[in-house]
């Protein structure tokens, strides 16, 4: 269950984000070990990036600065589930992307100033650009900024997952 409540962002270079976004604060996320290689077995140059403890999601957004050339990682959590990340060119994922737009509002209920992140999935329809517009319509009056991702995702039956994640774009404010 923790990998459908995990949000991924690449900035295309050598930072993957990890996010809990959307989700109450009591929900429970795993112990992960995050690993990177720099060939799709994780057998060439590999490296151990991270030991995610369950204290450390109070943070909601974790930022992993990953090796050079490093394009291949793997999240295992304590119960031994993974989750396989490919960090690729747009080009070069499989199968039609679903499109992941995440958006930063502030708040402005009682003059809290509180920054909001909301994660939302776009089905890519050959509409995606247009639905992303409406998004960014929708909540212009308090957007900060917005990027969106393409990605993949391949369930297997042993339960393992492969994630395929092009680099983050900006789409609000215009580049």
């Amino acid at each position: 269950m923790w990998r459908e409540q995990l949000d991924f962002f690449w900035d295309g270079q050598d930072r993957l984000t990890i996010g809990r976004l959307n989700l109450p604060a009591d929900s429970a996320l795993p112990h992960l070990t995050i690993v990177s290689a720099s060939d799709e077995f994780l057998r060439e140059n590999a490296t151990l990036v991270d030991v995610i403890d369950v204290s450390r999601w109070s943070a909601d957004i974790l930022v992993i600065a990953l090796p050079e050339g490093h394009r291949f990682l793997r999240l295992t959590s304590g119960d031994g589930k993974t989750v396989t990340v490919r960090l690729v060119a747009e080009s070069a994922l499989p199968a039609q992307p679903e499109i992941q737009l995440l958006m930063a509002r502030e708040e402005k209920r009682e003059a809290s100033g509180e920054i909001i992140l909301e994660a939302k999935f776009i089905e890519n329809r050959g509409e995606g650009i247009s639905e992303i517009r409406q998004q960014i319509s929708q909540n212009s009056s308090a957007l900060l900024w917005a990027i969106s991702q393409r990605r993949v995702c391949e369930r297997f039956e042993d339960n393992d997952w492969l994630l395929w994640l092009a680099p983050a774009t900006r789409v609000y404010p215009s580049a």
